[in-house]
Parts: structure tokens; sequence; C-alpha cells
């Protein structure tokens, strides 16, 4: 007799009139190598196969609801398409890009400007003093801190002043300086490490934002492939008990039959019909599981309140496969290590605590500071001086000032001719510094501890991918033993079933067996079902799911 199998749980069915047929599955995973439902060939008793239908349209024949054949993938699409916390978290990494951006623009290139205009007239206290005055001025600077800590600016000045009085020989004076600074930190502050600080732990912060949006995708994935399986698994569950209910019918029918030729006592009738009730409870509790189990489906797939949908049937059409590998246990533990968004979270805050604790070690040294500046300046008047010999000694008698423009105070500023220039030092250091003793033992203290989290995280991934790993071998001897225990089964109810038509058995015998094939193959499709959703759990726990799937992730 040839076998067929039901998507993705096996169901065993009913061999018409006497006993259970038999359902095996035939396996395949067309969805990027995830586990997904099969599809069910129905066989009859003369060996030939009829044409394939799915599992869940077999189940759910009854159902008269609309029905929405929904695939993996579909689903997973559907998740994303309004889960409003994905957005969320989507935008966190583009954040945090900004956020480097933020901290890197502290080097760039600063430009200011400024200008004013006065006037003042007072009175006169003799007529050698200017009773009015007009200035006005204009400013221009730019500056720039490097990373390696050094300071430096150059500004432009240029100043207008008009006055007038008996000893003011130039009425109206242009003064312009061009002035050259810097500052170099050599103790507190010096070098790159000190002064990036804020810019690595922001790019710290787009690795966390990126971890933690890839973990909030693989939670979604995995709660979308769960929920599906649990939706195959409550349809098949619910074909099962439709079955079951059907056995019981048919031996309902067959008791009546013989109690009317008077060869079977009447009470068998009442065992029977109490079978029959006990079953038709089985199969409204299994109905209800799929209604719960599709609404599950659709919150997690973000269907809205008011979308049709939540009165239409779900179909799951994915196959999947049981093809039990062994499963190196030391290579999962490896490959959680290296791709577990947990792990690198944890380990980019450590390096975040390191960097901290550098930067407070940075200030325990006093400060000492290099500083210089250079100014030229220049003028738009010249003037000259003569001088007599007075018994062999120069004497000046008379000064001739020549006035000229702005241009001409601009063009001095370059000649270099008049400047000054001073270099210095600058030392300081907290009396105790008991300030930055303190934040030093606080940031020692943080990447201490954070040490011990990374550690610990490891530990509890370790036992989490162990334990993983440990379920999809047990869920996969547990397929192989509930397979077993089907078939032994299907043949302890055929057995019976001769027997009881040859009158050597009861009807409550027969309905006996025929609840222990019920739990069998309830079994069964509950072992399918832990075995499909513990190979997700691997996936989820060695943070390879998007790799299985091949989803590839693009931030914003």
């Amino acid at each position: 007799m040839k076998r067929h199998f039901l998507s993705y749980l096996i169901v065993i069915g009913m061999v018409l009139g006497v006993c259970g047929g038999v359902f095996e599955a035939v396996l395949d995973s067309p969805f990027g190598g995830s586990p997904a439902g099969c599809a069910v060939a129905q066989e009859q008793k003369t060996g030939e196969a009829s044409s394939p239908i799915t599992g869940a349209q077999l189940a759910l024949k009854a159902d008269p609801r609309e029905k929405r054949e929904i695939s993996m993938r579909e689903a997973i699409e559907a998740a994303f398409s309004n889960n409003l916390n994905i957005a969320i978290r989507r935008m966190d990494p583009e954040s945090a890009n900004f956020g480097v951006t933020e901290q890197d623009a502290q080097f760039d290139p600063l430009f200011g400007a400024s200008g004013g205009y006065s006037e003042a007239k007072t009175e006169a206290q003799s007529r050698y003093q200017a009773s009015t005055s007009k200035n006005a001025d204009v400013n221009a600077n730019i500056s720039q801190m490097l990373k390696q800590g050094f300071n430096w600016s150059a500004g432009w000045t240029s100043y207008r002043n008009e006055s007038a009085s008996l000893i003011t020989p130039v009425p109206i004076s242009y003064l312009s300086a061009l002035t050259l600074q810097f500052r170099q930190p050599l103790l507190r502050g010096f070098g790159f490490a000190p002064n990036t600080t804020s810019l690595e732990i922001a790019k710290l912060d787009v690795t966390n934002s990126e971890e933690g949006f890839r973990s909030a995708v693989i939670g979604t994935i995995g709660n979308v492939e769960t929920a599906y399986w649990d939706l195959s698994a409550s349809i098949f569950s619910y074909q099962v008990q439709l079955e079951s209910l059907k056995l019981a019918n048919d031996l309902l029918d067959l008791n009546r039959k013989k109690v009317e030729v008077g060869t079977l006592a009447p009470i068998q009738i009442t065992e029977a019909e109490a079978s029959v009730a006990s079953r038709e409870q089985s199969v409204i509790v299994a109905e209800a599981t799929i209604r719960a189990a599709e609404d599950n489906l659709r919150y997690i797939m973000n269907v809205p309140p008011d979308s049709p949908e939540w009165n239409m049937g779900l179909v799951p059409v994915d196959r999947a496969e049981f093809e039990p590998k062994p499963i190196d246990r030391d290579e999962m533990i490896r490959i959680a290590m290296a791709n577990r968004p947990e792990i690198k979270q944890a380990k980019a805050v450590l390096r975040q605590r390191e960097l901290s604790w550098r930067f407070a070690q940075n200030y325990l040294k006093p400060g000492l500071d290099a500083s210089g500046s250079y100014t030229a300046n220049g003028n738009n008047f010249k003037s000259e001086t003569k001088t007599v010999d007075v018994g062999g000694v120069p004497t000046p008698i008379d000064t001739t000032v020549t006035v000229d423009t702005l241009s001409e105070s601009a063009k001095e500023v370059f000649r270099d001719n008049y400047w000054n220039w001073q270099v210095g030092l600058t030392f300081s250091l907290p009396i105790g510094n008991r300030n930055a003793k303190a934040t030093e033992a606080r940031a020692r203290i943080a990447w201490e501890q954070q040490k011990m989290t990374v550690e610990n995280t490891q530990r509890s991934l370790t036992v989490e991918v162990r334990n993983s790993v440990l379920s999809v071998e047990t869920a996969a001897k547990a397929v192989t033993a509930a397979r077993a225990n089907v078939r032994l089964q299907e043949k302890k109810v055929e057995a019976e079933q001769k027997r009881y038509d040859n009158g050597m058995s009861t009807s409550f015998q027969v309905l006996t067996y025929q609840t222990d094939l019920t739990t069998a193959r309830s079994q069964l499709i509950s072992a399918m079902s832990a075995y499909q959703k513990s190979l997700v759990s691997l996936d989820v726990s060695t943070g390879r799911l998007l790799d299985t799937l091949g989803i590839r992730l693009a931030s914003k």
C-alpha cells in the first residue's frame, strides 16, 4: 500500500468501514530551508491514490468561512508591513549615525564674524580735546580643534576711528590686524585617544542600534514561524478528531444493526453513543484551537482590526521537511557567540565602558597647555620727522603725517613692519584631584560590571543553545517513536475490529483501541510540531535565522 502525507504533520486516515487507514509524511521544504507544511494524498482501500489535496483543505472542508491560503513568506511580509515596533527600531541606526556626525562635527572649522558702529559726543574740556568721535569695526575669525587636541585660530580685524582735535594729526584713522593663535595640551587632553572618545562611543552606538534592530527582526520572524506551525498543527489535530469521531459513528451504526438482528446487547449502543458524544466534544475544542491559532497569527501579522480577514479561515500551504541530521553542539555554540545580537551588543557596551574609563584616566593627569599668538598690525598713516643738528645732537623740529585709506592699513599688515608675539605654558591641578579620581573609579567599576555582564550573557546563551540542540534531538526521536506507535496502534485497531466482527470482542474494547489510536496520532502531531518549532528555536538561539531564510537587512 502506498503511503501519503499530510502537510507538515502526519495525520493517519481511516480505512473506511473497518479501521483507520494509513497516512505517512512526505515532506519537502521550498521556503528558504525553513520548516513548512506538507501535502497529503489520501489512499483508497484498493491501493489507487486519489488526487492530492492539502491537509489544511482536507481538514477544513466542513468550515463554511471564506478561506485564504497563506505561505510562510506572505505571513512574514505581512508581519513587517505594518509593524510599528519594527518601524521604530529601523530608525535607530539612522539616528545613531547622526550621532556619529554630531560627535565628529566638533572637529569642523568654526567661522565667526562681527561688526559694529558707534558715535559719541562729549563736552570738550579744552580746545585740544575732540568733542565727537565715530568708530566702526569689522572682525572675522576661523578656528578649529584637531583630533589630537591642537586648537588653532586665525582672525582679522579692521577698525575705523574718526575724531578731530588740535592735537590729533589723523582725523580718520584705519587700523588692521591679523592674529594667529594656538593651544596644545601636553598632558591632560593630549593625543587622539582622549579627544576622540565621544566619537568612538557614538560609532559603537550605531553597532548597538543595528544589532537591536536585527534582534527585533529575528524575534518577529521567530514568532511568525512558531504561530504558523501552531496553526498548521491545530488544523491537523482537528482532522484527527474528525476521523476519530467518524470511527465512533461507524461503530455506533454497526452496533445498532447488530442489536436489530439480536447479535449484540443494547448496552453496547450506549457505550458507542457515549464515545461519539465525547469525541464530538474533542472536535469542538479542536475547532476552537484553530480559531485561536488563526487569531494569534493574524495578530503577529498586524492585520488591521477592521479587516475582513479576521472572519476568514487561514490555510497554511507551505511544506515542512523532517530530515533529522546530526547537530554539532559545539559548532552551534560557536556560531551563536559570533552571531547573536545580544553578544554583539554586550561587547559594544563593554568597549564603550573601556573608552570611558580610558578618558577618565587621562583626566587624572595635571593640565599643562602650551599656547602662543602672533599679531601683525597695520594703519593708514605714515609719519616723517625732520631734525636739525644742534650742538652735534640731532633735534626733531617738525613731524609730517601722511594719511591714506583702509587698503593701505591692510597692505601694511602683510609688510610685517609692526607686530607682537607671545608664547606661554599654563599649568593646573585641583588640590587632591578628588573629582577626577572619583570619576575614574566609577568608570572602572562600570567597565568591570559590563565585563561580567558579557561573561554572564555568554554563559546564558551557551545554555540556551545547548537546550535548543537538545530540543531538536529529543523532538526528532519523539517523532520516530510516535510514528512507530501510530503503526502499532493501527494494527491493534485492525486486529480488534476483526475480533469484534467475529464476536470475540466488545465495542468497549474497540472504542478503547480507537481512543489509543487517536491519542497516538495526536502525539505524533505534537511531536512534529515540537520538532519544527525546535528548529526555529535553534536558528533563533544561534542567531542564524536570517541566513537560514536568505534574508538580508538593509538599514535606512
